[in-house]
């Protein structure tokens, strides 16, 4: 959770997802505060599961502009190549 809360991409991507994983964090810090471990450990567990999520969806993200920068160049060269070309 540390990791990926650190990544800038990650709180602007996926906001509601990273805050899902924090929110888990403190509740299963406070069920081990009281001792109640299995809770503890399920919420820890979907912590770091909502975490990967958060991570993967704000690469997702990184990767769909990445695309979008290919296709934006692909289409520009097209453009140069038929202004170029004979007729």
């Amino acid at each position: 959770l540390q990791r990926v809360s650190a990544a800038p991409n990650v709180a602007a991507d996926a906001p509601l997802e990273l805050q899902m994983a924090r929110d888990k964090w403190v509740r299963a810090e406070k069920a081990m505060s009281d001792k109640d471990y299995d809770l503890a450990r399920r919420l820890s567990t979907e912590a770091a599961v909502d975490a990967r999520l958060a991570e993967t969806k704000a690469d997702a993200a990184g990767n769909a502009k990445a695309l979008a920068q290919v296709q934006d160049s692909i289409r520009a060269l097209q453009e140069e190549i038929n202004r170029r070309s004979p007729r």
